[in-house]
């Protein structure tokens, strides 16, 4: 909590009671996307490093996932304001062609 707190890095959740604790960046090609943390209460408890290669492979998952979900929203709000210009193209095409008919 000290080296978060030097760094001036905003915490949502910490429990006073947590005595182990273990974070991995989400990091998604070349964006930061947040922390994930897990902590434990119990003070006999000692990460290891299976464990935290596990976190770092979630934490990985889970960037990407977090990017891929932002992706594909993204798209779809393209998709849509396409969708709405075309339907504006065809409307201005449309009443122009009924222009040109009514004046010939």
């Amino acid at each position: 909590m000290r080296e978060l707190r030097q760094n001036r890095i905003p915490v949502r959740f910490v429990s006073e009671e947590s005595k182990a604790w273990a974070g991995v960046p989400l990091i998604a090609g070349a964006n930061t996307l947040g922390v994930m943390a897990v902590g434990e209460s119990d003070v006999n408890v000692r990460y290891t490093d299976a464990q935290l290669r596990i976190l770092g492979d979630i934490g990985a998952l889970a960037a990407t996932s977090l990017e891929k979900a932002r992706l594909f929203t993204e798209t779809n709000v393209r998709a849509r304001q396409l969708a709405a210009l075309n339907d504006i193209s065809r409307q201005l095409v449309a009443t122009e062609a009924m222009s040109n008919d009514c004046s010939n």
